[in-house]
């Protein structure tokens, strides 16, 4: 089931040469399809001012990182957060598409 849309539709005004100098752009929502602030960031990511790389991430690794730490230290159990991760980016994807997310 793909996660809901968020808003808001529009990039935060941040003036666009911070991306030229920025090592990631991380922002802390997540659904099925990149937010307009990541939008904005992978548009900079292709611009001739760019210092590359530049990461574009959602906070769906965070949130799966938290989570992991979290039932680790109640359970005693380590579990596999990368497959978790995969598995719900999988879920995520808008059916026979890619939901466009680098991390």
């Amino acid at each position: 089931m793909p996660l809901p849309a968020v808003w808001p539709a529009r990039p935060p005004p941040i003036d666009p040469a911070w991306y030229y100098n920025a090592n990631l752009a991380l922002d802390m929502m997540y659904s099925s399809k990149p937010t307009a602030f990541m939008q904005a960031a992978q548009a900079a990511e292709h611009s001739p001012a760019r210092k590359p790389p530049l990461l574009v991430a959602d906070g769906l690794g965070m949130l799966v990182g938290q989570a992991a730490r979290a039932f680790e230290l109640w359970t005693g159990r380590t579990p596999d957060a990368q497959a978790t991760l995969a598995h719900l980016r999988m879920l995520s994807q808008p059916p026979g598409g890619s939901s466009g997310k680098k991390a």
